[in-house]
């Protein structure tokens, strides 16, 4: 699964690889935000963050959407930021 956080530039970010780095697994994630260029996770043990390190320029302060995608870019849910269970794919199925 992919993140796409769109600014007026978007980044994209492998959800499988954050979470591996962590020491977490996507579903444990129940809650997510995106603030500053860094993506702060919610588990139910913890809250962790990922700085993103991409040099953007403009508003880095709050992305205007926060998208999960397969890792084919099709579309699984609209914006995920501070919805609950962003990574329950379940509840919607892909759109593209």
């Amino acid at each position: 699964m992919i993140i796409e956080v769109q600014y007026t530039q978007s980044v994209s970010v492998d959800i499988e690889h954050v979470c591996e780095e962590l020491g977490i697994k996507p579903e444990d994630v129940t809650h997510l935000y995106v603030k500053w260029n860094t993506l702060h996770l919610t588990t139910e043990e913890d809250e962790l963050e990922y700085e993103l390190n991409y040099d953007l320029s403009g508003d880095l302060k709050h992305p205007s959407q926060v998208i999960l995608r397969n890792n084919e870019y099709g579309r699984i849910k609209d914006d995920i930021q501070h919805s609950s269970n962003p990574f329950d794919t379940t509840t919607q199925e892909d759109q593209d």
